[in-house]
């Protein structure tokens, strides 16, 4: 039979787990990547991450909201295609700033729906958003035609600095920084966007204190 002493530790091992178990677990596969490829820690691939993961991580905002809330929302991933095929088909017909006004028009309506459904309605939103992951799919396909949409003149538009430019000239300084300390990860930097990362921040901070300051993140009973 385990000692008093022995109990508790268990319990407090358990309570770790149980609190900090998704980072460990983080933790745990980073090493292990970075133990078997040699590529996993280079500039050049930590840097491609976290551009990549910036989109992710503003779309997270949202979801945060509504997994507090104790729902779930599974057609974000569809709704993000299917705003940028709208917003990309409009550009060149009717100006960057209308395309970009009637996307969030339409992609609010569909959340509104999903709002009305699992709010209003009291369906669950797993069942809902699940469905509503195949209909935007299928919109998307009707929407676009099956065909590929771009922007003809790409470096001329006005919001092609999203995703690709810089903020205060950071790319241009990284790049020459490495350039001196080691020209083998001068790609890794000159391939890196501060400006797609660095526009997290406001977002989080938007919802940091929409959670503490207003009634309806008051409401959720996070802080």
């Amino acid at each position: 039979m385990a000692s008093p002493r022995a109990e508790d530790r268990l319990k407090s091992l358990g309570g770790v787990l149980a609190r900090q178990g998704i980072f460990i677990a983080f933790i745990i596969f980073l090493a292990g990547f970075a133990i078997f490829s040699d590529k996993f820690l280079t500039a050049e691939n930590l840097l491609t991450v976290v551009r990549q993961s910036a989109i992710i991580g503003v779309m997270a905002v949202g979801v945060t909201v509504v997994v507090i809330g104790g729902n779930l929302d599974l057609s974000v991933g569809s709704l993000l295609s299917f705003s940028t095929v709208m917003v990309v088909d409009l550009h060149d017909k009717i100006g960057a700033g209308p395309a970009i006004l009637i996307m969030f028009a339409a992609a609010l309506t569909i959340g509104a729906m999903n709002g009305l459904l699992v709010g209003v309605l009291r369906l669950n939103s797993l069942i809902v958003t699940l469905g509503m992951l195949s209909a935007i799919q299928g919109l998307t396909l009707i929407y676009s035609g099956g065909k590929n949409v771009d922007i003809v003149n790409q470096e001329e538009t006005w919001f092609a600095i999203f995703g690709r430019g810089s903020i205060l000239g950071v790319a241009k300084v990284h790049t020459q920084l490495v350039r001196v300390i080691d020209v083998s990860l001068t790609a890794g930097f000159e391939s890196f966007t501060p400006q797609l990362v660095v526009s997290q921040l406001p977002v989080f901070v938007l919802l940091l204190k929409l959670l503490d300051y207003v009634v309806f993140g008051r409401q959720l009973g996070i802080f």
